[in-house]
């Protein structure tokens, strides 16, 4: 008995369900420039250096654990700048 995965429905199934995500993450990606945020850079945002507690290492680790996990891109919504090409955002899409 052939113990390879050769021919199974739902590895092949798989198998095209991956390389799909893949090409649509490339094409992402080339579309966009390879820019995207650095998952830290919620500090640099516009509305939350003007706030008093600003300076404080809790509201800065709130604010960047905060974002960091957030299913949300809220980065838009506080003024962060997307300042463009990022080896931080690239590194993560590199084989």
């Amino acid at each position: 008995m052939n113990s390879t995965a050769e021919g199974n429905p739902k590895v092949d199934a798989t198998r095209l369900s991956a390389e799909r995500a893949a090409l649509a993450l490339l094409d992402y990606c080339k579309n966009e420039n390879w820019a995207s945020y650095d998952p830290y850079d919620g500090l640099s945002s516009r509305f939350l250096t003007g706030l008093p507690f600003s300076r404080s290492w809790v509201f800065r680790l709130l604010i960047t654990q905060g974002l960091k996990r957030s299913p949300v891109n809220l980065k838009l919504f506080i003024l962060v700048p997307n300042e463009g090409r990022k080896p931080q955002g690239v590194c993560p899409v590199l084989p």
